[in-house]
């Protein structure tokens, strides 16, 4: 099913949105904030252009945190907008994830939808009988491997889950969305 919900949301920040519904739940961001975020993806050199605006009057907005990261990169690109609102993050891999912040309630997010960058390179493959991990048994391994992270992904997920249907049992009954200011 569909449902519009009303959220009275005039102060500006990010908020975390928790939505239950029988047993199943939902959660998300809601961004209020007066920043928005063009983003250019150069997909074969892995570089991404973050420009700054103020939604309203589409200035740049220099001095802003921006946070780059894709999703085969292990830490993020950091910086802060020059005077055009602009940072560059080179060597991104992956999906982009971007996120900028002035101050401490405006806030902006962008997620891409393409793949950026080198792809990684292939795990090497020693020649039989040679390194750990090349002979005979390679393929037995990187099964038991695969099966081992699946259950352990799973298990995880359970836990998870769990703790969520604990919170969501317990005591704590959350801020309703009228008393939201």
């Amino acid at each position: 099913k569909l449902r519009s919900i009303d959220l009275p949301l005039t102060k500006e920040g990010a908020y975390l949105v928790m939505i239950r519904g029988g047993d199943l739940y939902a959660s998300g961001i809601v961004l209020v904030s007066p920043l928005e975020l063009e983003v250019l993806e150069e997909a074969d050199s892995g570089r991404v252009r973050v420009t700054v605006r103020d939604a309203k009057t589409k200035e740049a907005a220099p001095k802003v945190q921006v946070k780059v990261i894709g999703t085969d990169n292990p830490t993020f690109f950091s910086g802060q907008s020059d005077l055009r609102g602009v940072f560059v993050a080179e060597g991104v891999r992956g999906q982009v994830t971007a996120v900028a912040r002035r101050d401490l309630a405006q806030y902006a997010f962008y997620r891409g939808t393409t793949r950026v960058g080198a792809l990684p390179p292939p795990p090497a493959t020693p020649a039989p009988g040679g390194a750990p991990g090349g002979g005979a048994n390679a393929p037995a391994e990187a099964q038991s491997l695969d099966a081992n992270l699946k259950s352990m992904n799973g298990s995880n997920q359970l836990r998870q889950l769990d703790r969520l249907q604990k919170r969501y049992q317990g005591g704590s009954q959350g801020v309703r969305s009228s008393d939201a200011y």
